[in-house]
């Protein structure tokens, strides 16, 4: 195999891998899990969100990762071909080439297979409402009720649900929505100053050098939609801890639509007057 075939695979491996790239990648946290994880309670076990407030429709646009996603992604991949055809770089073809690029083909078939069938689960959503977020600073905090947790601590799949005195769920959660954006817009911006605000010190550095990896760019995504509830709940050593499940959709800089589906474990230290929650673990669900 001459070195001009070898590159005109390598070539092509590279083309289908970036037609392929899921752009989750690119929204705040990257898409990844990192940090403190804990077990959660499924969402229907949990009181949801019941102050909804009515919304714009979540776009006034319509989808473009139909026709017109596969309509330039298939040009931009002609137009490799024919360049590569042009060049001569199939001259000779033998067996071991084709079997490579049936293997090239395979592989990407599977990425886009895998990122439909995410799209697919989250169809159901695509008639949700906007949220407009009330932007109250960066205490999540809430005033005034309180919860109490399930008793049967023996069972395995046992979830805390033990809220701070004077914790208000549903002031909580609509807090969190608003941050969500406002470290989505950080991310996009790369402020690293903000998004250090809502950081424990270790899981912060973790995403430092993770949007290093995408460049100083401004990225270009926009949150779509985003719902929150609270799915565990504990108190232990002075301190407080919540997980709270995420779940929506956003755009990327293709305007290509993705779900969110991760969620955020937050900690507070009691013993200090006016302490801030701090998020010191993300799990992304969808990964």
């Amino acid at each position: 195999m001459t070195f001009k075939r070898v590159s005109s695979l390598l070539i092509i491996a590279l083309a289908v891998l970036t037609l392929s790239l899921d752009a989750s990648a690119r929204k705040f946290g990257g898409g990844k899990s990192f940090g403190k994880s804990f077990r959660t309670a499924p969402q229907k076990t949990l009181s949801q969100r019941q102050n909804t407030q009515p919304g714009q429709s979540v776009a006034s646009n319509p989808r473009r990762t139909g026709m017109m996603g596969g309509l330039m992604g298939g040009l931009l991949a002609g137009g490799l071909f024919a360049w590569l055809l042009g060049s001569g770089a199939f001259q000779g073809l033998q067996m071991m080439d084709v079997l490579i690029l049936a293997v090239i083909a395979f592989i990407g078939f599977r990425i886009l297979r895998g990122i439909m069938q995410a799209k697919a689960m989250n169809t159901a959503q695509s008639s949700a409402n906007a949220t407009q977020y009330r932007q109250n600073g960066q205490s999540f905090e809430g005033t005034t009720g309180g919860t109490a947790e399930p008793a049967n601590r023996n069972d395995e799949d046992f979830v805390p649900f033990d809220l701070p005195q004077g914790f208000d769920i549903s002031q909580f959660l609509e807090g969190a929505r608003g941050h969500y954006n406002i470290l989505q817009t950080a991310w996009n911006q790369n402020d690293l100053a903000k998004i250090r605000e809502y950081m424990a010190p270790e899981l912060y550095q973790v995403l430092v050098d993770e949007r290093a990896k995408l460049g100083t760019e401004v990225l270009n995504n926009q949150i779509l939609y985003v719902d929150a509830s609270l799915v565990r709940a504990q108190q232990s050593a002075g301190a407080a801890q919540v997980s709270v499940h995420f779940r929506g959709k956003y755009s990327d800089t293709q305007n290509h639509e993705h779900p969110i589906d991760e969620i955020w474990h937050l900690r507070r230290e009691l013993d200090t007057v006016s302490s801030d929650w701090l998020i010191e673990g993300i799990e992304e669900r969808g990964e």
